[in-house]
């Protein structure tokens, strides 16, 4: 559920103020399309449907991956440029900014790891 992970996410990377739209590629629930506008603040995120208003030339950054692909950035394990290089997500716009959006400081585990 896009909306109820990015709602409760109490801390996000050390990412100054912007906004990005998402798209999630979900077979199995298909309500996470989105697009979702995404804004956060410095320290939180917001999360609500479809695409934000164009404030600022940050806020025209966008980010379209699949459903486990938005695990593994969620988690930290991977970088959204990382997942570009690899064919995994398609970003318009800053992707330094995601990059430091979504990158996690601190210890975080998935409880499938072994």
């Amino acid at each position: 559920n896009v909306e109820r992970a990015f709602s409760m996410r109490t801390s996000w990377g050390p990412a100054p103020a912007f906004e990005f739209s998402l798209a999630v590629d979900d077979a199995q629930l298909p309500g996470n399309a989105g697009p979702w506008s995404i804004t956060f603040d410095g320290r939180a995120a917001s999360i609500r449907p479809g695409i934000g208003a164009a404030t600022s030339p940050a806020s025209h950054i966008r980010l379209a991956v699949d459903a486990p692909t938005l695990a593994q950035l969620f988690a930290g394990e991977l970088s959204p440029s990382a997942a570009e290089q690899l064919g995994a997500a398609r970003i318009e716009g800053d992707t330094a900014a995601l990059d430091a959006f979504f990158m996690n400081t601190a210890s975080f585990r998935l409880l499938d790891e072994f």
